[in-house]
């Protein structure tokens, strides 16, 4: 395991845990029309089919901390093995 410790502030945590999702999407930002939302929700779920299908996946740990504040724990970025790209991030508190 890979394992590197961080320093962040409260709100430069928030605000990756809120970008994480535009990181790992994988098509455009969803559109006004309902008939493209389910489209994208479609294409969104076949994607999580197939990350959970996968069997094996590189990951690397990052501890992170915020300075003058209690909020702390561990960041898990999983990656595919065959293209190396970030296909989940899970995130856990102590």
């Amino acid at each position: 395991m890979n394992s590197g410790r961080i320093h962040l502030c409260r709100w430069t945590f928030i605000a990756c845990c809120l970008a994480a999702p535009a990181w790992l999407a994988v098509s455009p930002a969803l559109a006004a029309d309902n008939s493209e939302v389910e489209a994208e929700i479609k294409l969104i779920r076949k994607h999580y089919a197939e990350v959970e299908a996968l069997q094996e996946l590189r990951k690397q740990d990052f501890e992170f901390q915020c300075e003058g504040d209690p909020m702390q724990g561990v960041m898990t970025l999983r990656f595919r093995r065959d293209t190396e790209k970030v296909v989940r991030l899970d995130l856990g508190y102590l």
